[in-house]
């Protein structure tokens, strides 16, 4: 999602997609690891409860991108 936005999220699953980068991408939430080593440019992220989170994705050469997001 793009920084700034509300989503809204079916049991806190949240669909994460990553455009640039070389794989294996590496997802965290709030700082912490979540999904590590992903292979495909889109994944699944389990955020759990409503809120505001900082996303942030890491690519094999070191390059991150981050967004922060309200899950509702």
């Amino acid at each position: 999602p793009p920084d700034g936005a509300e989503v809204e999220a079916a049991g806190g699953i949240l669909t994460a997609r990553v455009r640039d980068g070389e794989p294996p991408f590496s997802w965290m939430v709030n700082g912490a690891p979540l999904a590590i080593g992903e292979r495909d440019r889109e994944t699944q992220l389990s955020l759990g409860a409503n809120g505001f989170y900082r996303l942030s994705v890491i690519d094999a050469k070191g390059q991150s991108a981050a967004v922060s997001i309200t899950l509702r």
